[in-house]
């Protein structure tokens, strides 16, 4: 069992019930997969905040695809703000990043049509260990006794993400709200793209309130 090291391909696995055999909180896993995405550049040091806009620091690659995808769109377009980041193209990422795994037998895809018209995947994961050992890594960060200065920054970022992003795999209602305190300790040791994911869903569950 290989548990995937880009960020990215973790949250995707992370929402992932086993149990259900389905993807959870789908509505929401684009800007999840795409915040992660820029947090892996940002951990790999290929991108950075500069006075709250994105910036390229160089002129490297990672070899990844999906990773690479982002990094190219933010190298050519203006400086554009975090929040600006995660919002764009995230079915775009997603997508990618569940084809990539699929291509290497991580995920399993079956493509159909609801009513003989609607495009739909239906997502599994061949190995589910890995997404339930995940699952575990993330909800340690979360309600762990271990400081969160101790934990490795992929952990948590993930658990952030997870917890922002409600992902019940990890932690369901009652964890969030006995955890708040962690939680925003867990955000403010994230990257920037954490705290502007977390407005991007607050701005997505406002426009749905109001419409």
């Amino acid at each position: 069992m290989d548990v995937p090291r880009s960020l990215p391909a973790r949250v995707y696995l992370t929402a992932y019930d086993a149990q259900r055999k389905k993807l959870t909180r789908t509505s929401r896993l684009h800007h999840l997969v795409r915040a992660a995405a820029l947090e892996e550049l940002t951990l790999r040091e290929l991108i950075a905040d500069r006075d709250g806009k994105v910036a390229v620091t160089g002129h490297r690659t990672t070899g990844d695809p999906v990773l690479d995808d982002v990094l190219t769109e933010i190298r050519d377009s203006k400086p554009r703000n975090w929040k600006h980041w995660v919002g764009k193209h995230g079915s775009r990422t997603r997508n990618a990043l569940r084809d990539q795994l699929a291509a290497e037998r991580v995920v399993r895809v079956e493509r159909r049509k609801i009513l003989g018209l609607i495009p739909h995947c239906r997502v599994t994961v061949r190995d589910s260990r890995a997404s339930k050992q995940l699952q575990t890594t993330a909800a340690r960060a979360l309600t762990g006794a271990t400081p969160t200065p101790r934990l490795d920054p992929r952990e948590v970022t993930l658990a952030a993400i997870a917890a922002i992003g409600e992902l019940d795999t990890v932690c369901k209602g009652s964890v969030r709200r006995e955890n708040r305190a962690r939680i925003k300790e867990l955000v403010a040791l994230s990257g920037p793209a954490v705290p502007a994911l977390k407005k991007v869903l607050e701005d997505d569950s406002a426009a749905a309130a109001a419409g």
